[in-house]
């Protein structure tokens, strides 16, 4: 499987069993290791690893919701500042 198709299929699983899907992918390793099938393990093994990537990245997005906001709104001032002083306007009203 190319980097790319590990990534979806992380993504996928993800999606799909939430907090559970690094166990999923743990358990279809498992379960070809007892069948000697070592190319398989290999592929569950990096979909694994991408599986924490993601649990990860997004943990440090939750941690930390008001950084994006704190972004957005500096932001504003440099990109469009009259985007800036209308907002501030709506705040003040």
């Amino acid at each position: 499987m190319s980097a790319i198709e590990i990534h979806i299929s992380a993504e996928r699983l993800s999606n799909r069993f939430g907090a559970r899907a690094w166990e999923h992918a743990a358990d279809h390793a498992e379960h070809f290791a007892a069948a000697g099938d070592w190319e398989r393990v290999a592929v569950w093994r990096r979909i694994g690893g991408a599986i924490r990537q993601l649990e990860r990245q997004n943990s440090a997005t939750i941690e930390r919701p008001g950084l994006l906001q704190s972004l957005i709104g500096g932001s504003l001032a440099v990109f469009a500042p009259h985007m800036a002083s209308e907002n501030s306007a709506l705040r003040e009203a």
